[in-house]
C-alpha cells in the first residue's frame, strides 16, 4: 500500500479550527507540534563502512517497540518520518497490521550506523504530503513487493510495469500461483513446482532493458530441490544461443554439478556469464528465506544473504542491443517449460539501473532479517522499565576525570543484591540500558551475557571520576538497540573482545575487520580477563594464528596506543613468541608488532617501522607474570616539532614500566601504512604465543597514565565499581534526551 496524498486527520472542532487558521510548515519539513506522539529511530544493525545515499530502510513498528496503534490514524495515514532537523522523509507503507507488526520503507538521504531519524504520528493538524514513489527514486526501475492480493502485482516505481499472471503472453488461470502468502517482508507469491505458470510484465518498458550496469535482487523461498532448471527470474533480452538472455536465475544443477545453485546468467557482447559455485561456497538453505543479489557493471558480483559469494574480475562489457525490441520480464518461470517453475515463494523483487555496492546489498538484507537493525528511543521512557540498580565508580583515582571512558559493568545476582535474570524481559539482556544522573541514555555493549552467572557490559561513561553514578534499567519489552561502536568513540580505531565461540571474531568499532581463522584453529572462548579469550597454547607453530584483513584503521597512524591482556603459560627460550603483528615478513613490511624475545633477558618487545628497512624497538624491563593475566599497553607520541624526540611508553598492569625519548627516524615518523593483515597469536616467521590473549585495542591517540590505569582497574579491581541493590523502578518523569 502507498501513502501519496495530503490528509487531515480526524480531530476535535477546536483542534481542526486551529490547524486551519495556522500556517502549515513548508512541504519539505515537519511541524513536530502537530503530532502527539514521536520517537527516535537509530540503526545499530548497519554493518557497512560507507554512507549510503537515498537508501530505503525497513522500519518495523509494533507494540513491542513502543508504537501505540490506538493513537495513530487508521492504516497509518498520519505516520511521518523526518531527520533531526525536521526535513521530511519519503516513506511507503508495505504492510499495516494494527494487531501486530507494521512494515514501512523509509528513504534516508545519508544512511550510516550513526544516522538518527524521528517518527511522528497522532496528528491534530495538516499533514505534509509524502510520495511513496519517491522512496524508490535512486536508480530503481522496478520494485515489486509481491503483496497484492489481485492478479496484478503493482510496481512501486512510478510508471513502472506491473506483473500479471501470464503464460505465453496471455492471462492465465491462477491455479498454479498462490497470492498473499507469508513473505520475507509482508506477503509473497508462491509458485507450484513443475507447472508452466509465471508472473510477467505484458509489455516491459525500455527502462528494464539494462545494458551498462544493473542490480537484480529478491527474496526467495525454495521448498525443495525442484527440477533441474528452476528459474526464479528470467528476463529475455533476445532469443539467441538457446535463449540466453537470462538476467538472473537460480538454477538447480544436475550431473557433475548436482546440488549446486547457479544464480546469475547474462549474454553480453563478449561472452555468456554464469556462476556455478564450487564446493567451498555457500548454498541457499531450503525451506527458509534467502536474499539473492546480482550486481553487474562489466564484471559481476553475486551475493547471498548479504555476503559476497563470488566476484568476477573479467569485464564482460555491456549487454547486446536488441534493436529496440521490448521483451517481457518473467518471474517464477520462463514461458515455455513446465519443468522450470520455481518450487517455492518469491518476495521483494527489485531491479536497478546501477550496480549496488556490497554495503548496500548487505544493509538491504540485514534490515529485513535482523529484528534489531533498528533501535527505537522514546523521550521520558525510563518509567517503562520495571527494575533498576545503581553503579558507582569508587575506584577511580582521586582528582582524575576521563572523558568518554568505556567502563566495565559486571551484572550478577552475587554482585547486585536483589538482581534476578528472570526480571530481564528480553533474551540476551537486550532490555538492559544505562543512564547518567540526568537521565541521558549511555551507549553500551554486551560483551558476555550469562544468565547462570556473571554478565559483562561495556558502558561509555561521558565523564568518569571518583563517585560518578550511573543507573542500569531493565524489565521492558523494548530492546536496548545500542550500537556497540558508540561505546568506542574516543580515539579507538579497533577493539576485539575475542570471546566468540568460533571465528570470525568481530571488531566492535567497525573501523577494522574481524579476525579469521588460520590453518589450525586455536581454542576459542577460553577463560579471559573479561569474558572469553583466545588460547594459542595448543599449537607450537604459526599455523594457529588469526588474521584480520588490512584496513586503514590498523596502521599509518602517528600517535597511537596498542593494548591487550595476555596470559602466558610458559616463556619461549628461543625464537619469538608472536603476540600481535602488522607485518609482512616476506617483504620486511613491518608496520608494528609485539613479541616475546627468546633471547636473554626474556622481555616483551614492541617494534614499529618507518619503512621496510628501518625498525625501532622498545623493550620492557620485565616479563609478565607466568600463569596470570597481565594488561600491557604501548604508546607512542610523535614530536611536536622537528628536532624533538618521540616518546614511547610501556605499561604493565596499569603502571608505567619504561619511558623512552628517542630521535630515531623510525620513531619520529608515522608507522608504515602496509598491506599485511593484522596477525594475532603469531606473525610471519614467529612462533605462536604460548598462552591466551584477550581485549585487543588499537587507538590513534596516546592514552594518559590515568587512562591506562583505569583500563586495567575496571577489569581487575573489584572495588573499581560498587553496586546498589536492585529495586523496583518507581522513578517517574525522568527526561531522556533524544540522541
Amino acid at each position: 500500500m502507498k501513502t501519496t496524498t495530503s490528509h487531515i486527520a480526524r480531530a476535535t472542532a477546536p483542534a481542526l479550527l486551529l490547524a486551519l487558521t495556522a500556517l502549515p510548515a513548508p512541504a519539505d519539513t515537519i511541524d513536530a507540534s502537530a503530532f502527539s506522539q514521536s520517537f527516535g529511530i537509530r540503526f545499530p544493525g548497519y554493518a557497512g563502512s560507507t554512507t549510503l545515499s537515498d537508501f530505503p530502510v525497513l522500519v518495523k513498528l509494533s507494540a513491542a517497540t513502543g508504537f501505540q496503534y490506538a493513537k495513530a490514524a487508521a492504516d497509518g495515514a498520519d505516520l511521518r518520518f523526518a531527520l533531526e532537523d525536521g526535513t521530511l522523509l519519503s516513506h511507503e507503507i508495505d504492510t499495516w497490521d494494527a494487531s501486530g507488526t507494521s512494515l514501512v520503507w523509509v528513504k534516508i538521504p545519508a544512511f550510516s550506523a550513526t544516522t538518527t531519524i524521528k517518527a511522528y504520528y497522532g496528528c491534530s493538524g495538516i499533514l505534509p504530503a509524502v510520495s511513496a514513489d519517491d522512496v524508490w527514486s535512486n536508480g530503481f526501475v522496478g520494485v515489486w513487493h509481491m503483496g497484492d492480493d489481485a492478479a496484478s502485482q503493482s510496481n512501486s516505481v512510478g510508471g513502472g510495469a506491473a506483473l500479471s499472471e501470464m503464460q505465453g503472453g496471455a492471462i492465465r488461470d491462477s491455479a498454479n500461483i498462490t497470492l498473499s502468502q507469508s513473505g520475507a517482508v509482508g506477503k509473497s507469491v508462491a509458485f507450484a513446482a513443475g507447472q508452466p505458470g509465471a508472473l510477467a510484465s505484458k509489455d516491459a518498458s525500455l527502462s528494464l532493458q539494462l545494458r551498462q550496469a544493473f542490480t537484480v535482487e529478491m527474496w526467495a523461498w525454495q521448498d525443495d530441490h525442484g527440477p533441474s532448471e528452476a528459474e526464479a527470474l528470467k528476463y529475455l533480452y533476445h532469443e539467441m544461443r538457446s535463449n540466453y538472455g537470462t538476467l538472473f536465475s537460480v538454477t538447480e544443477r544436475t550431473g557433475g554439478d548436482a546440488g549446486k545453485i547457479a544464480p546469475g546468467g547474462i549474454f553480453t557482447q563478449q561472452s555468456n556469464y554464469t556462476w556455478i559455485p564450487d564446493s567451498s561456497q555457500p548454498l541457499p538453505a531450503r525451506a527458509t528465506w534467502n536474499h539473492f543479489a546480482f550486481c553487474f557493471a562489466g564484471a559481476g558480483t553475486n551475493m547471498l544473504n548479504g555476503a559476497v559469494v563470488r566476484a568476477t574480475t573479467t569485464d564482460f562489457g555491456t549487454i547486446v542491443e536488441d534493436a529496440g525490441t521490448v521483451r517481457q520480464l518473467f518471474v517464477g518461470n520462463q514461458t515455455s517449460s513446465a519443468t522450470a517453475s520455481w518450487p517455492g515463494k518469491i518476495d521483494e523483487l527489485r531491479i536497478s539501473s546501477v550496480a549496488r555496492s556490497t554495503d548496500w546489498i548487505q544493509a538491504t538484507h540485514d534490515c529485513v532479517a535482523d529484528d534489531d537493525f533498528c533501535a527505537f528511543e522514546f523521550d521520558g521512557d525510563w518509567e517503562d522499565y520495571a527494575k533498576k540498580f545503581d553503579v558507582t565508580f569508587t575506584g577511580v583515582a582521586e582528582g582524575v576525570t576521563l572523558e568518554s571512558f568505556p567502563a566495565l559493568v559486571r551484572v550478577s545476582a552475587s554482585r547486585i543484591e536483589g538482581f534476578d535474570y528472570n526480571d530481564c524481559v528480553l533474551a540476551g539482556g537486550r532490555d538492559l540500558r544505562f543512564a547518567d544522573a540526568d537521565g541521558n541514555l549511555l551507549a553500551s555493549e554486551i560483551d558476555t551475557w550469562n544468565p547462570n552467572g556473571e554478565s559483562l557490559v561495556w558502558v561509555n561513561v561521558p565523564s568518569l571520576s571518583r563517585g560518578v553514578k550511573i543507573t542500569g534499567y531493565y524489565g521492558s519489552v523494548r530492546p536496548h538497540g545500542m550500537n556497540p561502536s558508540d561505546v568506542w568513540t574516543n580515539g579507538y580505531n579497533a577493539v576485539w573482545h575475542l570471546g566468540e565461540k568460533a571465528a570470525p571474531l568481530e571488531e566492535s568499532t567497525r573501523n577494522a575487520t574481524p579476525f579469521e581463522e588460520g590453518a589450525v584453529a586455536p581454542l576459542y572462548a577460553a577463560a579471559g580477563a573479561a569474558g572469553g579469550a583466545v588460547d594459542f597454547s595448543n599449537n607450537s607453530s604459526t599455523s594457529s594464528r588469526l588474521s584480520a584483513a588490512d584496513a586503514d584503521a590498523l596502521d599509518g597512524f602517528g600517535d597511537f596506543t596498542v593494548e591487550f591482556w595476555s596470559y602466558q603459560e610458559t616463556f619461549r627460550t628461543s625464537g619469538y613468541g608472536g603476540i600481535i603483528a602488522k607485518r609482512n615478513g616476506a617483504s620486511n613490511q613491518e608496520s608494528w608488532f609485539f613479541y616475546q624475545n627468546g633471547a636473554s633477558p626474556q622481555v616483551d618487545v614492541f617494534a614499529f617501522t618507518r619503512n621496510g628497512s628501518s625498525r625501532y624497538s622498545a623493550f620492557a624491563s620485565k616479563l609478565p607474570e607466568s600463569g596470570a593475566w597481565t594488561h600491557q599497553a604501548f604508546c607512542r607520541k610523535l614530536p611536536e616539532s622537528s628536532g624533538n624526540p618521540a616518546v614511547v611508553s610501556i605499561f604493565f598492569d596499569g603502571d608505567l614500566d619504561r619511558r623512552y625519548e628517542t630521535q630515531d627516524a623510525s620513531a619520529t615518523a608515522p608507522v608504515l601504512a602496509g598491506t599485511s593483515p593484522l596477525y594475532l597469536g603469531g606473525g610471519t616467521g614467529q612462533n605462536s604465543f604460548p598462552g591466551r590473549i584477550d581485549e585487543v585495542r588499537i587507538s590513534s591517540v596516546v592514552r594518559s597514565v590515568a587512562w591506562v590505569k583505569a583500563s586495567h582497574d575496571t577489569v581487575m579491581e573489584s572495588t573499581f565499581a560498587t553496586y546498589g541493590r536492585a529495586k523496583d523502578n518507581s522513578q517517574k518523569g525522568v527526561v531522556v534526551f533524544f540522541r
